[in-house]
């Protein structure tokens, strides 16, 4: 008799998936010249698509690990995992927050 191991990819429900939806505000850094002596064909994982450099994804694959943390000890907690999608702020809000902080800190 054999006993067939369940994974996760015999049920679906048990994937968790961690999305963000954030648009990207900050263009492709552009190539440098030895990039572009070397052949820009080479800086990309397939055809048509190039790779991003670190600079350009600023802070979120730290949220995203944050994110994956929360799912992590909320599975593990036996916990709802119940994300809330914040509010945006404009960028005067966001510049006031900062000078704010700035002035806490002297």
């Amino acid at each position: 008799e054999t006993i067939k191991d369940e994974t996760y990819l015999d049920d679906t429900d048990k994937i968790s998936i961690i999305y963000s939806s954030e648009k990207t505000v900050v263009k492709l850094a552009d190539f440098t010249e030895e990039q572009k002596e070397e052949g820009v064909s080479n800086f990309g994982a397939i055809d048509g698509m190039r790779v991003r450099v670190l600079p350009v994804l600023g802070t979120m694959p730290a949220i995203m690990g944050q994110s994956l943390a929360a799912l992590a000890l909320c599975e593990l907690g036996k916990k709802p995992f119940s994300p809330v999608a914040g509010e945006r702020i404009g960028k005067n809000v966001r510049n006031r927050l900062l000078q704010h902080c700035k002035r806490r800190e002297k």
